[in-house]
């Protein structure tokens, strides 16, 4: 499958999967949650996708709702075929991105330092 036909459906899988998620599924620990789909790398068979989320809240809210999403992967699976049309539907791993946590962490921490700027030299 050519590398931009490849994007185009990691791209619609992202938009699917993030509209299920928030607007179909209906389970107490994803409800409420600010849950964003960051990335979809599918295989080149489409038997197999990484699917990158973000889970705002408590590490252990977002590990529950993780499971929550990952238990769901059926559901999701199932609703992807109402919104996309795909010859193969691939088996979906829900993971979270830690780098994008770690990062606005680490944004937080500098912004707390109070760096004096160039102003006052």
């Amino acid at each position: 499958m050519a590398k931009f036909r490849m994007e185009m459906v990691n791209a619609e899988l992202q938009r699917c999967i993030a509209e299920i998620i928030n607007k179909d599924m209906h389970n107490p620990a994803v409800d409420g949650k600010i849950i964003s789909v960051l990335s979809v790398d599918c295989s080149k068979d489409l038997s197999y996708a990484k699917v990158m989320i973000n889970i705002y809240g408590t590490e252990e809210e977002s590990q529950r709702a993780l499971k929550a999403i990952q238990n769901a992967q059926g559901f999701i699976r199932a609703n992807l075929k109402k919104k996309f049309v795909l010859h193969h539907y691939p088996s979906l791993d829900f993971r979270i991105d830690k780098g994008y946590v770690l990062g606005n962490d680490l944004i937080s921490k500098i912004n707390k330092l109070n760096i004096n700027t160039d102003e006052e030299q």
